[in-house]
């Protein structure tokens, strides 16, 4: 059935039915959603919501799709933000939720801005970085967020929290908890440090250090064109081989477990925490356990980054669940480790 647009109420606001999703996530599953309807304004996004409502639809807000695996149609509405305002007032950004992340990057960069060059090239829009609290190279966008605006399905009034409010963790937060189902992100707010003599530089990863050297040393410019380069060569562009980037989590494991694990593997990866624990490195045992640019079918696991899974075209949702589902279940026997998607699965 191809897909049907109406307009509903007063102020036009489109709205698709039995709509191929397929363009709209990066792994290019070919999926319906039973509605879709975008919104450039809070006053619109309020018109969805009352349509959402007097309908009981269930809904997912869905930015640039890069962070989610749809293993069937959806049988509700996606509200899809497409606001893509940015306002840089000193060191202080404000973008809409429809921003396309590193547009955002590129802009404040560009300005002499930095705190957000280490999350250069990451996918996706600026209304999902707080939900998924992204991060890349030891910064995550905690780190610079002021404040969150978002609407609120239920009351429809428009509510402001900070950064400290938004209760982050790794690739966590408040959006994924308490707000789930209560907030739709309309703007985010970046506290960033304009760039001196002094500036606090992360280049604490070895492969992004060595990159800034060879480009003639620290700059947020140098270190933005480093990170553009370092995930250019290990992951796939989307737009030609669906993925969602990092498919699993680092996991967390404590000393008594990572012991274990070197004394079997001495050349296990992992990554010291403040809590005292360990984060091991998930794609490490992924390849370990062999499934390094292996394939069921037409999902598999990028040659190049095992921590990514690829549609090497016309794999379904479930065919790259099932390929998840197997890693796990290895990695599992292997280490003692349960490993758990970054990504969100409906």
């Amino acid at each position: 059935m191809a897909s049907v647009n109406k307009t509903i109420s007063d102020h036009g606001i489109s709205l698709m039915e039995n709509f191929p999703m397929e363009k709209y996530n990066t792994f290019h599953v070919a999926v319906n959603s039973k509605y879709f309807s975008e919104f450039d304004s809070d006053e619109s996004l309020y018109e969805i919501l009352d349509f959402m409502e007097t309908n009981k639809l269930s809904h997912l807000v869905l930015g640039g799709g890069a962070n989610i695996l749809f293993t069937k149609d959806f049988d509700g509405i996606v509200i899809h933000p497409v606001s893509d305002n940015i306002v840089v007032d000193g060191d202080i950004a404000v973008a809409d939720a429809g921003v396309v992340w590193d547009k955002l990057v590129e802009t404040t960069v560009s300005m002499g801005l930095g705190g957000l060059e280490n999350l250069s090239l990451i996918p996706g829009t600026v209304g999902a970085a707080p939900v998924q609290n992204i991060g890349a190279y030891g910064v995550e966008a905690k780190d610079s967020i002021l404040w969150v605006e978002y609407a609120g399905v239920k009351d429809r009034k428009l509510h402001r929290i900070s950064g400290k409010e938004c209760k982050f963790g790794y690739r966590d937060s408040i959006f994924k908890h308490e707000l789930k189902e209560e907030a739709v992100i309309l703007r985010v707010a970046f506290k960033l440090t304009r760039e001196s003599e002094d500036y606090p530089y992360n280049v604490e990863y070895g492969a992004l250090r060595a990159k800034v050297s060879e480009l003639g040393g620290v700059s947020i410019s140098n270190i933005r064109k480093a990170t553009i380069d370092i995930r250019s060569s290990k992951l796939p562009d989307p737009a030609i081989l669906g993925s969602a980037g990092s498919f699993f989590r680092n996991p967390e494991v404590a000393k008594e477990k990572l012991d274990g694990i070197k004394s079997r593997f001495s050349e296990v990866v992992y990554f010291p925490l403040e809590n005292g624990n360990y984060k091991i490195s998930a794609g490490w045992m992924i390849e370990k356990t062999g499934w390094k640019g292996r394939a069921i079918g037409n999902a598999a696991v990028h040659d190049k980054q095992a921590l990514v899974l690829v549609n090497k075209g016309f794999a379904t949702g479930q065919d790259i669940l099932r390929l998840s589902d197997s890693i796990r279940h290895d990695v599992e026997n292997t280490f003692g480790i349960i490993l758990h998607p970054e990504v969100i699965i409906l």
